[in-house]
């Protein structure tokens, strides 16, 4: 399987709000459209699986940031290993060296 461009999220800058499409669980795409007004299927990508919230406010931040890092997990978790090694390492904080 190719894996060329991996996105967990995706931004709409010139849409007004602007949007973020994201990765959710089949079982919470429904039910984060009908608690959320914000929340719509998202287009271009698989409905049973992304969604697209309209960042005006409507959705509590503790509930974005929940929804931001379910899509980052989920689509880690379909990466190969060799994939996630990879991320892993871009997203490696080399440590800070201590002046005294």
């Amino acid at each position: 399987a190719h894996q060329k461009n991996v996105w967990a999220y995706k931004f709409a800058w010139d849409e007004e709000p602007v949007t973020m499409s994201l990765k959710c669980d089949p079982e919470g795409v429904e039910v984060l459209r009908k608690v959320f007004r914000a929340v719509t299927p998202a287009p271009y990508f698989d409905k049973r699986h992304w969604n697209l919230v309209a960042l005006d406010g409507s959705v509590p931040e503790p509930e974005l940031l929940a929804m931001v890092d379910d899509s980052y997990e989920l689509v880690v978790a379909g990466l190969t290993r060799a994939r996630r090694e990879e991320l892993r390492l871009l997203t490696q904080v080399a440590p800070r060296s201590r002046t005294t």
